[in-house]
């Protein structure tokens, strides 16, 4: 009897390993399949977009875009929970997954792209997964042709050498804030991963995995490194979910410097460059300024948190957090 979800995705898209994190949290039998000649076919049928992971059910349900994959695995598979049950802290799971969608990913494709020698073997690496091993001169043709069209994704991403002080300045401190938190708890919310935890291991696990990025890892967050390797691998509850006001101490610095001062300055400034059809943008951010040719995905994901923040309505600690640590000045502008 085949396994209720077919996982379609490549071991080096985060996004992927976002989902695996998950689909192994909670036990669901699943197979994954990885996107290569064998099963682009597959691939064609169920894809909207050109954009993996894709997650196929035996009934023939498919979904893309981790993010609603996400919710939707929630839904059908409630047990164990990796929602909070206090809305405060689910608002923070879903705040945190942003940050590491929209912004870590800049931090890791600037890492993974922007060194030529890196991207050449990079490219090797996609070609070796995708293509037949018989495919001779193909191959090195298509390792070429993958690094070059990910290395001309660096200015439409962002993660350009004009904006590689803000990122590299960004990836230090997003190791050392979050180390700092959790030395203090398993996971980001307590005892129990959320999409938090599976968005942002993801993203810091493709880096870990590299020889260069992999040691800063490890030396500027060494709790941040064991957090990656247990929540992408083995991912298992080991408590029930912190309190609020527990968390909330250790998650402010990250908060403010990080998911306000850094993430959502950005998505604010790149939201109003969109909304005015501006070709281009700047933004001062801690390390320099930001310019870019603005992003549609990121607006329509902001404005999304936007409507959640304000449908969620009065939570007394959240409020208090949230406009302590200026996140509240973009999801609520007055």
């Amino acid at each position: 009897m085949s396994a209720p979800y077919r996982l379609l995705g490549a071991d080096l898209s985060p996004y992927t390993a976002k989902i695996r994190a998950c689909l192994r949290y909670k036990g669901i039998e699943h197979t994954y399949v990885r996107r290569s000649a064998a099963t682009e076919a597959e691939f064609q049928r169920h894809a909207r977009l050109p954009l993996l992971p894709i997650l196929i059910g035996s009934d023939d349900f498919s979904i893309q875009d981790s993010t609603p994959m996400l919710a939707t695995l929630e839904e059908r598979h409630p047990s164990p929970p990796a929602v909070p049950n206090d809305a405060g802290l689910a608002f923070l799971a879903l705040l945190l997954e942003e940050y590491a969608d929209e912004w870590a990913y800049k931090i890791m494709f600037r890492a993974r792209w922007s060194q030529p020698d890196a991207a050449a073997e990079l490219g090797r690496r996609i070609a070796a997964d995708v293509l037949a091993e018989d495919a001779g001169d193909d191959r090195d043709a298509s390792a070429q042709a993958f690094a070059e069209r990910m290395t001309l994704r660096l200015g439409t991403v962002g993660a350009t050498d004009a904006n590689g002080a803000v990122l590299d300045a960004s990836f230090v401190r997003l190791l050392r804030l979050l180390d700092g938190h959790l030395g203090q708890h398993v996971f980001l919310l307590g005892g129990r991963p959320s999409a938090g935890d599976f968005a942002l291991a993801a993203q810091l696990g493709q880096m870990l995995g590299e020889r260069a990025t992999g040691a800063l890892v490890r030396r500027e967050g060494p709790h941040v490194a064991a957090w990656i390797e247990m929540t992408l691998d083995a991912p298992k509850a080991a408590g029930d979910w912190a309190s609020f006001d527990d968390v909330a101490p250790t998650l402010m610095p990250f908060l403010v410097q990080e998911v306000a001062g850094t993430f959502l300055a950005w998505s604010r400034a790149n939201a109003e460059a969109m909304r005015e059809n501006a070709e281009e943008f700047s933004v001062d951010l801690d390390g320099g300024t930001w310019t870019q040719e603005p992003q549609k995905y990121p607006a329509k994901t902001l404005g999304e948190l936007r409507r959640k923040r304000q449908e969620l309505g009065s939570h007394a600690r959240l409020d208090a957090l949230l406009g302590e640590a200026g996140v509240d000045r973009v999801l609520r502008p007055a």
